[in-house]
């Protein structure tokens, strides 16, 4: 690895001293406002007594201390979450162990970029982009909404290396197996509130996937939470909310069936291919004690520019709506020379997004239909339009019934038509004697609804 180049002016020191006053509240992170900010950051070093602390900022230009509390005020106090089955020690959980100096944004991204390529075969651009996800999981509490990071390929084309090596990087990484149930899973997310990095190839016969495809809907937003019924102290059951927000990274073999989810992933394609002769094959020891030293780099970055991280979207108003709002927290955490390239990238992501979603289909349906037949305004039956959909879908290997015991003439496609062709704008109504449903069409909708939802 690179060496670290000049510290920028942070230092830690360790305060063994022994507090009193008042309970604890436990909490992986705590952040106090203030100008500037005091920062506290769980950290794990075996080497301490205890071995779970704090790492405490109280500004960029301060040294840092590592104390095993937190006070607030005299009636209030904070301390890291209590570790009774050793999840820290066993790497369920992997923190940072103490700040270290790492120079400056572009050579942390350098080192970062290395470390990834090192142990990892993936194209160059995937590169810069991987290491500044790495950067966003680190400030992620920052911004209102995240994209997520996700490994799409078939078994053996490195997804499970990809996934590896994000969570010996990324904050306060999480790694979900088909070992974890789901009653720690939930508490384990809204407790540290990290990195959340997922196998779906662990879960494809596992019941808990329902579970963990609830976090991935909701977690994307600030808001977003999970409820659960859990039992309280006296034995019954009451309802809690567990926040499931964070940055994921997830590994998958197929894409999601649920395409506003598929939207918000960005996603290298891996393929199977001959590996570079220097990637090995199982890793060293090097690669977990690199990994700990960027850890403590990052974490002194996030020391260091949590308060400055603010969101542009100036430069993202050519994108949608949706793209906009996942590509902001990547775009905002971005170099100026990576910064030119992401709106290009989220351009062409977007463009592949809306050939993919449904309404695309029901777009190219209306063209069929139509572009024979004179005029600028045709009522068309909802049968004929979820018939073609169905065609279409078949021909190009796609699936337009998610209910294969519904044949294509059923009232529940022409439900689901109803629904996709008045999200579009499109006027519906029952018309004629049989009462049937047709749409309106105009030929300034169908161009509106072409231009929109089709990537051609």
């Amino acid at each position: 690895m690179a060496k670290a180049v000049k510290p920028r002016g942070s230092t830690s020191s360790i305060s063994t001293s022994t507090f009193s006053g008042p309970t604890p509240t436990e909490a992986a992170s705590v952040v106090l406002i203030g100008s500037p900010p005091t920062l506290a950051e769980t950290v794990y070093n075996p080497q301490s007594i205890p071995a779970v602390q704090y790492a405490v900022s109280r500004g960029p230009k301060l040294p840092t201390q590592i104390q095993s509390r937190l006070m607030r005020s005299e009636s209030e106090c904070f301390c890291p979450p209590r570790d009774p089955h050793q999840l820290l020690a066993a790497g369920v959980v992997i923190v940072a162990s103490k700040p270290l100096p790492y120079g400056s944004t572009e050579a942390l991204l350098a080192r970062l970029k290395l470390f990834v390529g090192t142990y990892c075969d993936v194209p160059t651009f995937w590169l810069d982009l991987i290491a500044h996800y790495v950067l966003l999981t680190w400030v992620y509490d920052r911004f209102s909404a995240l994209p997520y990071l996700r490994f799409l390929g078939e078994a053996g084309s490195g997804k499970s290396r990809l996934l590896e090596t994000c969570a010996q990087l990324g904050y306060k990484s999480i790694m979900v197996t088909g070992s974890t149930t789901v009653a720690p899973l939930f508490r384990l997310i809204d407790l540290y509130r990290g990195t959340l990095l997922i196998d779906e190839a662990d879960f494809q016969q596992s019941e808990a996937w329902s579970d963990i495809s609830k976090v991935l809907n909701s977690g994307y937003m600030s808001n977003g939470f999970v409820m659960r019924m859990v039992t309280a102290p006296d034995g019954t059951q009451d309802v809690k909310a567990f926040r499931a927000f964070g940055p994921k990274i997830i590994a998958n073999r197929f894409s999601f069936a649920d395409h506003a989810l598929e939207s918000r992933c960005v996603t290298l394609r891996t393929t199977s291919h001959a590996v570079r002769a220097d990637v090995p094959y199982q890793l060293p020891a090097q690669f977990y004690s690199d990994a700990l030293v960027l850890r403590n780099q990052l974490l002194q970055w996030r020391f260091d520019t949590w308060s400055t991280i603010s969101v542009d979207e100036s430069t993202l108003r050519s994108l949608d709506p949706r793209t906009a709002q996942i590509a902001a927290a990547l775009y905002a955490v971005a170099t100026p020379e990576f910064r030119r390239e992401l709106p290009v990238y989220f351009g062409m992501v977007e463009a592949e997004v809306r050939g993919d979603r449904p309404q695309a289909l029901v777009a190219r349906a209306l063209h069929t239909l139509t572009h024979e037949t004179a005029g600028s305004v045709w009522w068309l039956r909802v049968t004929d339009v979820a018939d073609e959909c169905a065609r279409a879908a078949q021909e190009n290997g796609e699936t337009w019934y998610t209910d294969a015991s519904q044949s294509k003439h059923s009232s529940w496609a022409a439900r689901k038509a109803v629904g996709l062709l008045t999200s579009m704008g499109f006027e519906v109504k029952r018309t004629g004697r049989n009462r049937e449903r047709r749409v309106k069409v105009t030929s300034e909708l169908l161009a509106g609804a072409i231009g929109r939802f089709s990537s051609d």
